[in-house]
């Protein structure tokens, strides 16, 4: 395969090369999200489908009456074959604390399985939501979608779904009330001749059919296209890419770029109390 690299995508797409200290980045978070869990109220490893990662942590706010709360649903990055909603927890942490339950999510990783199996894994997460997430003192009227990376992509890919014509999931396109893609991937075909595609197999024809960029948004709701200004042009384009795309067909697209940035640190921002990004989804929730 390392013939065929792009050297110019490889260049905008490799993130772990464009942060030399990723390693120590992500130590910080599984640190952060393992204290978190232990101080939490959580409900850990929730099954949501029958795939063998098909669970999520879900943590709950402390309440003062019976009135249902808020979801806030985040799907982790990692190119689709890598991490694990273990390694997150600490992004529920202020969330909860402003009365708004947070699942973090897991799904099956490539190789072992193929794209749209991971995309269908996420409508069954959704399908979960409105269908169980009552039992867990959840308002299946009022949830909402963030992503990270290859996170983002999925977000991005719930918008396109059409819930009115999905098999056996009876849910209604407003199913979604917001959406956060955090460095999302929106047209995956500048990763085809990169080393991230040796696990993920993406073809021409795959690309076009998992790529949400071109395709039919049937979830009407706010969206926010968020990038970091130091992770370089591949993803500034995906999330201009995404605005212009999604704003085109009606949604509500806002799009920000966090200056200095890099691709980590904009997972950092939904997780800072003080930042727009997590802003954004607190007043959308809570509305």
């Amino acid at each position: 395969m390392d013939s065929q690299i792009d050297p110019v995508q490889e260049t905008l797409y490799n993130v772990r090369n464009r942060v030399p200290n990723w390693l120590d980045i992500f130590q910080d978070w599984h640190d952060r999200a393992a204290a978190f869990r232990q101080r939490a109220t959580a409900k850990l490893d929730i099954r949501y489908g029958d795939s063998p990662l098909s669970t999520l942590d879900l943590f709950l706010p402390q309440t003062q009456d019976d009135q249902p709360v808020a979801l806030h649903i985040f799907i982790h990055g990692g190119y689709w074959q890598a991490m694990d909603k273990s390694d997150f927890s600490f992004v529920a942490e202020n969330f909860v604390q402003n009365g708004v339950a947070v699942a973090i999510v897991n799904y099956d990783l490539c190789p072992t399985v193929t794209l749209d199996h991971i995309v269908d894994q996420m409508r069954d997460v959704i399908n979960w939501a409105w269908g169980q997430g009552e039992h867990y003192g959840i308002d299946p009227h009022n949830i909402h979608v963030s992503g990270h990376s290859a996170g983002g992509h999925l977000v991005a890919a719930l918008l396109t779904t059409d819930w009115n014509a999905c098999g056996t999931r009876h849910i209604h396109n407003t199913v979604i009330k917001s959406a956060i893609s955090l460095s999302g991937l929106v047209s995956l075909f500048p990763l085809i001749n990169t080393t991230i595609n040796a696990n993920v197999g993406l073809t021409p024809e795959s690309a076009s059919a998992m790529s949400p960029y071109g395709q039919t948004a049937h979830v009407h709701c706010p969206t926010f296209w968020v990038y970091g200004g130091a992770e370089g042009d591949g993803f500034e384009m995906q999330s201009q890419k995404a605005q212009e795309h999604f704003q085109a067909q009606g949604l509500p697209a806002e799009i920000l770029k966090l200056e200095n940035a890099t691709h980590f640190d904009v997972v950092e921002a939904l997780a800072d109390q003080d930042s727009p990004v997590f802003q954004w989804a607190l007043k959308h929730a809570t509305k």
